[in-house]
């Protein structure tokens, strides 16, 4: 059965869509955001997907992901997590991703190639090979770069879901860490800032205040941004806050406080334009037993 969908939870940084564009207040942020889409809410008043991204149609996957040998480690869930058998070379001990182009320059496509090459260059690359060669019916991710739409990126298997002839990923801001970052989405790995008992301590009202002005609920705001995941979301690779992850997002001065392991609380602001670091590299190792 075909099910439309209002989707949203897990876009925290969506909603800074309209912050982090560079302006004299602020200089120096870079103007990333992405988009995530985890779940299905309950509130069709959060945000009309549709308006977004168009007919979803929404397959039941319980039955094959109970089939897959899953562990509860990782900076992403485990049901996120890819199937050997999913790849286009199974059988050979990796993952091969298709990843097709709806548009895009090539030096834009690049950009996405070089970002791929990025990981498989670590020790991700044992795990997870790209090929972008591919037909779109046989596409585990379609690319788009529509520069009035967002960066986001389903995670993991997630991807699955959708009709091949569905956007899956858009790359707003053709940067090197706009793009790693979202495939380190399309590998299964969540927003850094919702670590499981990271120690980040959010001024809460400042935030929602500010969040308000651009109109998001004091609920959305809870929880996309100020919610940490459970421990079924913890990093065995890394088991602690990465601030220099590139799956961090923008955090504005007066927004929050963290510890950085000495027992004192320092303001937390992060510009969000980090690399792939060795510590992100260690959560896929740790979610993928590599």
């Amino acid at each position: 059965m075909v099910t439309r969908r209002l989707l949203l939870q897990g876009c925290g940084c969506a909603f800074l869509f309209n912050t982090f564009r560079p302006s004299s207040a602020q200089p120096g942020l870079d103007p990333f955001v992405c988009l995530t889409i985890d779940s299905v809410p309950t509130d069709p008043q959060i945000l009309n997907y549709e308006k977004y991204f168009g007919p979803a149609e929404i397959i039941d996957l319980s039955s094959s992901t109970q089939t897959a040998r899953l562990t509860p480690y990782g900076t992403g869930f485990a049901s996120n997590r890819w199937l050997q058998s999913d790849g286009l070379s199974p059988g050979s001990g990796k993952i091969t991703l298709g990843i097709y182009f709806l548009d895009g320059t090539p030096n834009q496509r690049d950009v996405v190639k070089n970002a791929a090459d990025a990981w498989t260059k670590t020790a991700v690359g044992k795990r997870f090979s790209f090929n972008f060669e591919i037909p779109i019916e046989k596409s585990h991710a379609r690319v788009s770069f529509d520069s009035t739409d967002q960066n986001w990126c389903y995670i993991g298997r997630k991807n699955l879901n959708y009709k091949k002839s569905v956007k899956t990923m858009n790359i707003s801001q053709v940067l090197p860490h706009v793009a790693q970052h979202e495939l380190g989405h399309l590998l299964g790995l969540e927003h850094e800032h919702q670590f499981p008992g990271n120690s980040i301590h959010w001024h809460d009202e400042t935030v929602i205040a500010f969040m308000n002005k651009l109109n998001v609920p004091e609920a959305v705001t809870r929880s996309a941004i100020l919610k940490k995941f459970d421990n079924t979301a913890r990093c065995v690779g890394d088991p602690n806050l990465n601030i220099q992850s590139v799956m961090m997002y923008p955090i504005l001065p007066g927004w929050a406080d963290y510890d950085d392991g000495t027992g004192d609380l320092k303001p937390l602001v992060v510009v969000g334009d980090s690399l792939i670091t060795e510590r992100d590299v260690n959560c896929l190792k740790g979610l993928y037993s590599i």
